[in-house]
């Protein structure tokens, strides 16, 4: 539908995560720079844990398939200073992606961002206590750490995930 619409999508596109879980399990499908982080608290320590991995030009298999198939890696420039994350070029034009997998973007394709997610499992314990979700405007911002921190002295509120917005916005 939106190709017989008529609008110009090539350079559109998004990321995915998707969690399912089923009695003690947890699947996780990854899909650019969204990640899935687990609390698990235990009698000695409070710890998050990743279960997914960011799809960023700057992780290093990504990167080698990004230059082997004929994209750049740079960061935007603003009147010639460098700004923001690295992103995948393919000229100066564009399309300047700062995820190196997605759904769409279908120009990017063609200089290495491919649409194939990573599939992690975990089994789940008694001592997990809660998921967070995010996507990189929180990631970019937060450490997995500091987020499960922020969520521990927080989850006393009505609404964590409000607080936990305004606190990466700040």
């Amino acid at each position: 539908k939106l190709k017989a619409s008529g609008i110009d999508y090539s350079n559109s596109g998004t990321c995915c995560i998707s969690v399912f879980i089923q009695r003690n399990k947890a699947f996780v499908a990854n899909l650019g720079d969204s990640r899935w982080v687990l609390c698990r608290v235990t009698p000695k320590e409070k710890s998050a844990i990743e279960l997914s991995n960011d799809h960023k030009p700057t992780r290093p298999d990504e990167r080698v398939r990004i230059l082997k198939s004929g994209g750049k890696i740079e960061r935007f420039a603003h009147d010639g200073n460098p700004v923001g994350p690295y992103r995948v070029w393919a000229d100066e034009e564009g399309p300047g992606i700062a995820m190196t997998r997605s759904m769409g973007d279908l120009l990017s394709k063609k200089i290495g961002l491919i649409c194939e997610p990573e599939i992690e499992t975990i089994e789940l314990t008694p001592n997990d206590k809660f998921i967070v979700i995010g996507s990189d405007g929180l990631w970019d911002v937060m450490g997995s750490t500091e987020v499960v921190g922020f969520v521990l002295q927080h989850e006393h509120r009505e609404s964590v995930a409000e607080a936990l917005v305004l606190e990466a916005r700040s």
